[in-house]
């Protein structure tokens, strides 16, 4: 899994930030989106996988209310 650089985050956000003007909470969306995708891109399936696997445990759905 590749390490974002705080220059790709930055390049990444102000991508999100002109595709979303106005629109705070679909930045952060699609922020979160593509962040994961960088990081994942050249990874094999399974470790995409493994990483979404322990995402949704430490966020179980309805953990947010």
């Amino acid at each position: 899994m590749k390490t974002l650089t705080e220059k790709e985050k930055q390049e990444l956000w102000n991508a999100v930030c002109k595709e979303f003007p106005d629109d705070a909470v679909m930045q952060e969306v699609h922020f979160a989106r593509w962040i994961h995708h960088e990081m994942l891109k050249n990874s094999p399936d399974s470790e995409k996988i493994e990483f979404y696997r322990q995402a949704g445990a430490k966020y179980p759905a309805g953990s947010h209310k």
